[in-house]
């Protein structure tokens, strides 16, 4: 009788998939000076390398077009969607991933009571560079437009993924119109994020702008 010792077979590959998927608002409630905008936060959890598609979908039927976030291994990653709002109502936002795998996060719910004037329209944020291999440490420059509706003093401040907070600053209007504000974080590398918040006369926050930095010896 003749015995074969065959080899154990390697273990089956884990496809790859999204485990998990939550999305949060902050605040849910909002009353006060309109437009007002909403920034809604999702984590996505992913069990190995590969590319997710998602899109954000809205209790008024609206939807964003699809988006990607690459994962290099098993880990959770943060994207961001803004809604801005002009009248009083109440709603729902949330994140839908539709490959590797269909998945939803549960419906952020929010109430807006529109009261007052406002005189901050709108956030736009952008970082310099958003992906660096390099010597490190290395500096990561952001720049935030804030456009007005007309003449008046906006107070803001910056604010980070390492939880740093940075000094109230203001800014003046003479009229409506786009002014430009600007900071800088120095660091290693790693992932983080960095985000302007206007405090007055209107809350309103821009999403947060992700960098990667990637430090070569």
């Amino acid at each position: 009788m003749t015995t074969v010792n065959s080899a154990p077979l390697p273990p089956a590959a884990i496809p790859f998939s999204v485990t998990g998927v939550t999305a949060n608002t902050d605040p849910t409630t909002y009353t006060g000076a309109c437009p007002k905008i909403f920034t809604f936060h999702a984590a996505i959890t992913a069990n190995g390398p590969g590319t997710v598609t998602y899109r954000w979908e809205r209790s008024d039927g609206g939807y964003s077009e699809p988006q990607s976030v690459t994962f290099s291994e098993a880990n959770v990653k943060t994207v961001t969607s803004q809604w801005e709002l002009s009248a009083s109502s109440s709603g729902w936002h949330r994140i839908h991933v539709l490959t590797p795998n269909n998945i939803s996060s549960d419906p952020v719910h929010y109430t807006l009571n529109c009261g007052g004037t406002s005189l901050v329209t709108g956030i736009v944020i952008s970082v310099d560079p958003n992906i660096y291999s390099g010597v490190c440490p290395t500096t990561v420059n952001f720049l935030a437009t804030i456009t007005a509706s007309g003449p008046g003093v906006v107070t803001y401040r910056w604010e980070r993924s390492d939880g740093a907070i940075a000094p109230v600053q203001s800014l003046t209007f003479a009229g409506a119109g786009a002014l430009m504000v600007s900071t800088s974080w120095t660091r290693g590398g790693g992932t983080g994020w960095q985000r302007l918040h206007v405090l007055t006369p209107n809350d309103g926050q821009s999403g947060q702008i992700n960098f990667t930095l990637t430090c070569v010896p």
